[in-house]
């Protein structure tokens, strides 16, 4: 047997979450899945929490963190770079993780940061706008973001999001604005 790296533990549990959500997700499952023994497992991630940790940790970075890199690498382009990296994005793992929040106090409590964490930025996308407005704009351009990742199936996704996200932030200004 080959030894598994942690990024492969983490992308099938991963897609044992989004396939059938947490009580799907079991130590037994995902190492009958990696091929792997239950040794292997607790070698990178202790136990189940450690897992828990290790998915919310990844999901983090590479939705959140990552995204907001990449934005901020443009400050030219970065409304433009936000809304193609978040259409990019695994609207399934969001999806999935949203799930498991219901579920999972822990989970929970992550999502919610992050949730603060992207509201926070997107505010910063209205730099002209009062700062009390700016949050409640960033928080409808936000919802509807997750409303459409739990709308569009990744074969339905809107194909030019940048343009859905643009467009959205046009209208938000501009009604602020009346």
């Amino acid at each position: 047997m080959t030894q598994a790296n942690r990024e492969e533990w983490l992308a099938k549990a991963i897609e044992l979450l989004q396939k059938g959500g947490a009580s799907f997700l079991t130590i037994d499952r995902l190492c009958a899945r990696m091929k792997k023994t239950k040794g292997g497992f607790y070698h990178h991630f202790g136990d189940a929490a450690g897992l828990r940790q290790a998915i919310l940790e990844r999901w983090e970075r590479r939705q959140t963190d990552d995204i907001i890199a990449a934005a901020d690498a443009d400050p030219n382009r970065r409304a433009e770079v936000l809304d193609a990296s978040v259409t990019a994005a695994d609207w399934g793992e969001e999806r999935a993780i949203r799930s498991w929040a219901w579920q999972d106090p822990v989970v929970r409590a992550r999502v919610k940061r992050i949730d603060a964490k992207r509201v926070r930025y997107l505010a910063g996308m209205y730099p002209d706008t009062p700062p009390k407005l700016a949050k409640k704009l960033a928080l409808l351009e936000y919802a509807a973001l997750v409303g459409a990742q739990h709308l569009f199936e990744i074969a339905e996704r809107p194909k030019k999001g940048e343009d859905l996200g643009r467009l959205l932030r046009e209208a938000l200004v501009a009604r602020a604005r009346e």
